[in-house]
């Protein structure tokens, strides 16, 4: 998924699915500050999971920040759903 802000992007892809899948999803971010790709510092997503509208949500387990993989180009990491 794409989230975006003016000049700011975020993109997501995992490598365990074309989808987010329910257990261990192997996560690459890429990042635009004004329009530019960036390749260096690192990522801090807090993700929560929402279970249907007004339902009860909670946190998900994910590393304390995603680094920067020059191998994949990506700030790489996980996330367990």
């Amino acid at each position: 998924f794409t989230a975006e802000s003016g000049v700011n992007k975020f993109e997501v892809y995992s490598k365990s699915s074309v989808n987010f899948i329910y257990g261990y999803n192997e996560l690459g971010f890429k990042v635009f500050i004004n329009n530019t790709e960036q390749n260096q510092g690192f990522v801090k997503w807090i993700p929560t999971m929402y279970h249907g509208i007004g339902g009860p949500s909670h946190s998900i387990p994910v590393p304390d920040k995603y680094n920067f993989d020059a191998d994949k180009n990506l700030f790489t990491g996980y996330a367990v759903l």
